[in-house]
C-alpha cells in the first residue's frame, strides 16, 4: 500500500503487512534500475519499523528526511506523523512531530512542500478526512487547505506533490460540483509557504 516514488525516480517506497516485517504494516524500499526493473525489496531499519503500524512514506525532495505515519505507543492518539533523517543508506531513529501538529485525530501521512520542511497532510477525525498544511514551524497550528470541498464533514486526503512539476499537487476528494462520482482526483496549485528556508 501507499506507494511513493522518490523525486529522482530511483526508489519506490511503500507499506506492507506481508509478514516479513516487525509487526503490522512496515515500510519498504526498492531501487528502480535504469531499465525500469526493480532491485531487491529492502525493509526499513529498526530505527523506522516497529511493532506498530508504519504507513504512507514520503521522502523529502532532497532525499534527506523521511516522513511517515505511525500508530501505537508514544502518539497523541491513533496515527501521528514521524520523521527520520537519512544516515548513509539508512535512517536515524524516527521522532514524532510535536503537538499541535500531531493531535488526538489521525494524521495519516502527506508530502513535503519543498526542502524547507513545510508539509501537506491528511487528518482524519470522526470518520471524515481533510487536507491540512503547516509551515516549517511545527509548533504552530496547521490550517486546512483552502478548497471548497476540503471541509470538516467531507472526505479529502492523500496529498501528493508532483515531482516533475512541484508547483502542482494532487488530492483525492468529493467535490459537490463538478462531481464525476464518489472520490475523485484533483490537480491544483501547490500552496505557497512563507518563511521556510
Amino acid at each position: 500500500m501507499d506507494p511513493f516514488f522518490s523525486h529522482d525516480g530511483a526508489w519506490l517506497y511503500f507499506a506492507s503487512n506481508g509478514g516479513s516485517g516487525r509487526g503490522g504494516f512496515d515500510l519498504y524500499g526498492v531501487m528502480i534500475r535504469e531499465d525500469g526493473s526493480f532491485g531487491t525489496v529492502l525493509a526499513m531499519p529498526v530505527t523506522v519499523n516497529t511493532a506498530a503500524d508504519e504507513r504512507r512514506p514520503a521522502l523529502r525532495p532532497d532525499g534527506q528526511v523521511l516522513l511517515f505515519a505511525r500508530n501505537g505507543k508514544g502518539t497523541q492518539g491513533g496515527f501521528d506523523l514521524f520523521v527520520a533523517t537519512a544516515q548513509g543508506r539508512g535512517f536515524n531513529a524516527a521522532t514524532p512531530l510535536p503537538a499541535p501538529l500531531n493531535s488526538a485525530a489521525d494524521e495519516l501521512g502527506g508530502d513535503w512542500l519543498g526542502n524547507g520542511g513545510a508539509l501537506v497532510f491528511t487528518r482524519v477525525a470522526g470518520g471524515h478526512s481533510q487536507v491540512w498544511q503547516v509551515g516549517c514551524d511545527y509548533g504552530a497550528a496547521a490550517v486546512p487547505l483552502a478548497l471548497s470541498f476540503n471541509t470538516a464533514d467531507g472526505q479529502t486526503g492523500a496529498p501528493v506533490v508532483d515531482a516533475s512539476k512541484p508547483s502542482e499537487m494532487v488530492v483525492a476528494g468529493q467535490a459537490k460540483s463538478p462531481k464525476a462520482g464518489g472520490l475523485d482526483l484533483y490537480r491544483l496549485r501547490t500552496p505557497a509557504v512563507a518563511g521556510c528556508g
